[in-house]
């Protein structure tokens, strides 16, 4: 029977402070479902490359499988990748647009960017309907307020994501 540690840790996806994980942070990422990056981990191509190697070097040396290695690669404000990867544009862009094939290609983009990097999941698109046109928090990263609209766009946007490979 797996242990209650490992059964915990399979459930867990934790991030770390720089461009390389401690010896520390690196053994505990070891025993979890995986690492999502931010920005301050990434710092170039090679780099990042590098870092999913070691990510996921270190969890098959414990006996686990694949890491899931995530980001928050949007387009428009949201952005991790920086000089790594292309500057698509925001949902709100795409929504305006209003053509699903464009937003298709336009995430298919982003995952054979992500991909090329050794990251395994995009935790995007948001699928938030933008109501308020006073918060804060949503703005361009919602495809529109229209509720129809923005399921085919993030409809799309997946779509996209899973033909390179992106969960």
């Amino acid at each position: 029977m797996e242990a209650l540690a490992d059964r915990i840790g399979g459930l867990l996806m934790v991030g770390f402070e720089g461009a390389s994980p401690s010896t520390g942070a690196l053994d505990f990422i070891a025993g979890t479902a995986g690492a999502i990056l931010f920005r301050p981990n990434i710092d170039g191509r090679d780099q990042t490359i590098a870092l999913t190697n070691v990510l996921q070097t270190a969890a098959r040396a414990a006996g686990r499988g694949p890491l899931l290695i995530a980001v928050d690669q949007e387009g428009g404000g949201v952005e991790r990748l920086g000089a790594s990867g292309s500057h698509p544009p925001p949902a709100m862009a795409l929504g305006a647009a209003d053509d699903e094939a464009l937003t298709r290609a336009v995430y298919a983009r982003i995952g054979a960017e992500v991909a090329a990097l050794g990251i395994t999941l995009d935790l995007a698109p948001v699928a938030d309907i933008n109501t308020n046109p006073h918060n804060p928090v949503i703005g361009l990263r919602s495809f529109g307020d229209d509720a129809h609209a923005v399921a085919r766009h993030v409809s799309a946007a997946v779509s996209g994501l899973h033909a390179a490979g992106i969960g």
